[in-house]
């Protein structure tokens, strides 16, 4: 029997027409499932001070939306599969936390509600424990603790103790930033061994732990090192001056995946906070740059983070390079001003953070970022003139700990 041509287009309409309804149809799609709470959130017990996370693990379709609770108050911002809280406290013995996991299939709601996870906090009972000593300068040394230290009971120059064979260092003053302790000393002899004794010291624990008797540790007084990254045609110097470094490099940049500039540095351990004024910066290209770098190593091609001053137009920024061989990203921008312009870098964690300003004391965040490095990083100053063919100039002056909670914010212009 023949199809017309008419019969032949209708069946084959027809036959679209099932397929598509049974495309359509739920049975092919993946099923709609309500919010539920595969794995729940468990009871945490920490020493106060030290962070609390709580985890669940949750399913749904369309997926679920999670929302952590403390005390059956929500918790703003919190709505991730994990929460942690960063620093307990003995108040915060007993809170308890829960999630809520949500999604809407065909316009009703569906709620799945976690376990009630106990949070216990015992009380800290050890005292800090030094862990380093080194120094960022002749004149300034540092000292590292496993947690933070109580400013209070750290203040008195008695408590510390800097003896050597190649003679004793006086302590003229002391600061205190978290779990570091900088002491301001007389002037030390590079490459000298010196001991450190320290007694008195306490922790910011409840019960404000003391540091154990008889707490010491050797260092070797170490100077800045200076060396060329990337292996630029025309060589860099460093000289010391009075009251900062005077660098000469040219270098055919610092960003991009490879980059070439003159670098000195001390290689410094945990957080930091570090300041240092621009006196003046000759110009090679409108993308000369110098500043202040944390480096993960001294590959030309590494991990960093910069605050960055160009000779004019371009200004002040925060520039960072967030994997090895990786191209660079910058935030921020602020202008220069000769010979008053100062860049901070700060690390807190494996954040950190870049700032520009004008008088050393009051700063403009230019950016910040998060990087996957080592404790240790090579820490310092750097200048790439951006033409490989001719040198330029940096002159870097008061270089300095940040020991202040100083002002962060919008700045007049001069």
């Amino acid at each position: 029997m023949k199809i017309s041509r008419l019969n032949r287009w209708f069946v084959l309409t027809v036959g679209i027409a099932a397929l598509c309804a049974a495309w359509s149809s739920p049975r092919l799609h993946a099923a709609s499932v309500p919010a539920t709470i595969l794995t729940q959130p468990t009871d945490q017990t920490v020493v106060e001070l030290l962070p609390a996370t709580f985890s669940v693990i949750a399913t749904g379709s369309p997926p679920a939306r999670l929302q952590w609770f403390r005390n059956d108050q929500s918790i703003p911002n919190a709505t991730n599969a994990t929460y942690t809280l960063l620093s307990t406290a003995l108040v915060d013995e007993g809170s308890i936390f829960r999630v809520e996991a949500s999604n809407t299939i065909s316009t009703v709601p569906q709620l799945a509600i976690s376990r009630n996870a106990v949070l216990h906090v015992t009380p800290d009972t050890a005292g800090p424990l030094l862990l380093n000593a080194a120094t960022l300068s002749p004149n300034v040394v540092q000292l590292g603790f496993s947690e933070g230290i109580w400013p209070d009971s750290a203040l008195g120059l008695d408590h510390y103790q800097i003896t050597s064979t190649s003679g004793d260092l006086t302590v003229t003053n002391v600061a205190v930033v978290g779990n570091r302790i900088l002491l301001g000393t007389t002037s030390a002899q590079i490459g000298s061994s010196y001991t450190v004794k320290v007694q008195g010291v306490r922790d910011v624990a409840t019960a404000h732990n003391e540091v154990l008797p008889g707490t010491q540790l050797t260092f070797q007084a170490a100077g800045s090192t200076s060396q060329d990254i990337g292996g630029p045609a025309l060589s860099g110097s460093t000289t010391a001056q009075p009251n900062g470094y005077d660098l000469q490099a040219a270098g055919s940049d610092i960003g991009g995946k490879s980059d070439q500039f003159q670098f000195n540095y001390q290689l410094r351990q945990g957080d930091f906070d570090v300041k240092v004024r621009v006196e003046s910066l000759s110009l090679a290209d409108a993308w000369t740059k110098a500043g202040l770098m944390a480096r993960h190593s001294l590959a030309s091609n590494s991990i960093y983070a910069a605050a960055l001053a160009t000779p004019s137009v371009s200004g002040s920024f925060f520039q960072w390079r967030s994997t090895t061989n990786g191209a660079t990203s910058s935030a921020g921008s602020f202008p220069e001003n000769y010979p008053q312009t100062w860049l901070r870098l700060q690390r807190t964690g494996n954040t950190f953070t870049g700032y520009a300003g004008y008088d050393g004391k009051t700063w403009v965040s230019l950016g910040s970022i998060n990087l996957t490095v080592n404790d240790s990083l090579y820490v310092g100053l750097v200048v790439s003139s951006r033409n490989p063919s001719q040198s330029v100039q940096a002159r870097f002056r008061d270089l300095a700990e940040v020991t202040d909670d100083l002002p962060v914010g919008s700045l007049i212009l001069p």
